[in-house]
């Protein structure tokens, strides 16, 4: 998860483009790099030309600390997962996920070993699992019960129908951390 948001900005003077920075830095961005940028424009089939400048400035700035309530999401085993897709992962012990939440449901039994689904209270599905990591996609790796029973940190994938997992992700990580306290 990326702790930065980006913002690039674009204006047809440098006087424009420092006005638009100073209105951003106020909101906590900061500026990264500035660009002078030269344009060519051709038109006409080649008939006519004309150059212009173009300054370009990229902004950072952290994104805002996501706080969502302890009830924000619940274990919802069973939940409709049809049409979820990979929109994160995050890095976690596979041993803490099922001292707090439980042994994980079944996956498909070839590429997932176990998953964990989560609604939120508009009903969207939220799957935490496992990806190709066991023994069931390669001989060579853990069997499921040695890798959700690790106490080092491994990557488990966020699945939904959404595609922005930020806030979700923020609330099972503080759900384990809090467990881990």
């Amino acid at each position: 998860m990326d702790p930065f948001e980006r913002e690039l900005v674009r204006a047809a003077t440098r006087e424009a483009l420092e006005e638009r920075c100073t209105q951003l830095r106020a909101e906590r961005w900061q500026v990264e790099s500035v660009k002078e940028i030269g344009v060519q424009y051709v038109r006409d089939g080649g008939a006519s030309q004309h150059e212009e400048t173009e300054f370009v400035a990229l902004l950072v700035r952290k994104k805002p600390r996501l706080r969502p309530p302890k009830d924000a999401f619940r274990l919802s085993p069973g939940q409709n997962t049809d049409g979820v897709t990979w929109t994160g992962d995050v890095e976690v012990p596979p041993a803490a996920v099922v001292r707090h939440f439980g042994p994980p449901a079944p996956g498909d039994e070839y590429k997932i070993s176990g998953e964990y689904v989560f609604t939120d209270a508009a009903g969207e599905v939220f799957v935490v699992h496992d990806f190709k990591s066991t023994s069931l996609w390669d001989d060579d790796f853990a069997t499921p019960a040695e890798f959700w029973s690790e106490t080092e940190p491994e990557e488990l994938n966020i699945s939904s129908r959404v595609q922005d997992v930020d806030l979700f992700v923020a609330w099972f990580l503080r759900a384990l951390k809090q467990r881990l306290a």
